[in-house]
């Protein structure tokens, strides 16, 4: 009867050092998998941190280089006489600094001048052709500027430029 529960004690043992093995094995496996998983993902999430911080989109600053236009000698060159409307044309220098990485190129910027401020009367027009800002420098373009208006808007602008009160949106 010994012999027999010798037996039976010893493949009970067998038993559980084999599930002993196989859990210590099954253990290892998932310690060193999520070992290289965490060892992968960390680096991953550094670079893209830090590449969405260095690439994160900032806004570009833009400088009129002669920000005070000669309005004078724009009205004093104002010849009325023909029609009844008023055209001048001028052009400043826009400066544009891109202190993103990224390349941009304008394909092309039109606006318009409104006066008085906030109204719908158009005054003139801004338009601005192609040019590229490469990233981290700044660039310049020729802005034209075309002013078309009424004999009695064009002198209504000029009394307020000459009293220092005009403001065109």
């Amino acid at each position: 009867m010994s012999a027999g529960a010798a037996t039976s004690i010893s493949i009970a043992d067998g038993r559980v050092a084999l599930w002993a093995r196989v859990t210590d094995r099954i253990v290892t496996c998932c310690f060193f998998n999520s070992l290289v998983f965490w060892l992968l993902l960390i680096p991953i999430i550094f670079l893209s941190a830090s590449g969405a911080i260095m690439y994160y989109p900032r806004q570009p600053v833009v400088n009129f280089c002669n920000k005070q236009i000669d309005w004078t000698h724009l009205i004093m060159n104002i010849e009325t006489i023909v029609t009844d409307q008023v055209y001048a044309d001028f052009e400043f220098l826009l400066s544009v600094y891109n202190p993103n990485r990224a390349h941009v190129q304008i394909a092309e910027i039109e606006g318009s001048l409104f006066y008085p401020a906030g109204s719908s009367q158009v005054i003139g027009r801004i338009q601005v052709a192609n040019f590229d800002i490469p990233g981290g420098s700044v660039s310049d373009a020729i802005s034209v500027v075309k002013l078309s208006m009424p004999k009695y808007l064009a002198l209504e602008i000029a009394t307020k430029y000459f009293a220092s009160q005009l403001l065109v949106s």
